[in-house]
């Protein structure tokens, strides 16, 4: 089961160049049938032969947004923080996926006695019952 899970909007508007995005404030609930099934779901993201990794180095030397973002969220392992962390995720995920839309979703989960952080887009998430964040982002 999830210790952590939510899931953000992108919204790219049909035949159009407008994408924003919807972000939530808190974290979806996790003791439940759909949260369990969402991860048995979501799971091949990270099982795949090819999954995509962040490279965490640039050329310089330097640590990338992406590395200091997801430093600052394992130090502090809170739920408020990881709404931060996945809503600046999001944002960056946005400008990738910004031609189709759907869902950013995180979670942080534990399986087979691994922990892990997921960070996924997902475009079916609307069958899967999750509600419209009240927040939105237009930028």
């Amino acid at each position: 089961m999830s210790y952590r899970l939510i899931a953000h909007q992108i919204v790219k508007e049909q035949h159009g160049d407008t994408t924003q995005t919807k972000l939530r404030d808190e974290l979806l609930p996790t003791d439940n049938e759909q949260a369990a099934d969402l991860l048995v779901q979501m799971r091949p993201a990270i099982t795949k032969a090819n999954p995509q990794a962040a490279k965490f180095a640039l050329a310089d030397g330097t640590k990338p947004r992406f590395y200091q973002r997801i430093s600052q969220y394992l130090a502090a392992m809170s739920d408020i923080e990881f709404v931060f962390f996945s809503r600046d995720v999001t944002k960056v995920l946005k400008k990738e996926y910004a031609s189709a839309g759907g869902y950013v979703v995180c979670a942080e989960h534990e399986h087979a006695g691994e922990h892990y952080l997921l960070v996924a887009p997902d475009r079916v998430a609307p069958d899967r019952n999750l509600k419209q964040p009240a927040h939105q982002d237009t930028k």
